[in-house]
């Protein structure tokens, strides 16, 4: 899933005021994750031989963070 479509949610879920922040938010750690990735996950598999379930598992996790950080802006 690409960055667009989960700014778009983040507005629908902060509502009217806070839209800029919520968006911001997941904007800043798409950018933050998109830097850190390739070392992160090159890291990863070298150090466990290759398991890609668990880079996989890694994107989804902070996707589920991401989401949590967005919930917790108070309108």
């Amino acid at each position: 899933m690409g960055m667009s479509p989960m700014s778009t949610v983040a507005v629908d879920i902060a509502g009217r005021h806070m839209s800029g922040t919520s968006s911001g938010l997941l904007d800043a750690h798409g950018y933050a994750y998109a830097g850190a990735q390739a070392l992160i996950f090159a890291a990863v598999l070298d150090m466990a031989g290759s398991p890609w379930p668990i880079v996989f598992i890694v994107m989804a996790a902070t996707r589920v963070i991401s989401g949590l950080m967005i919930y917790r802006v108070k309108v």
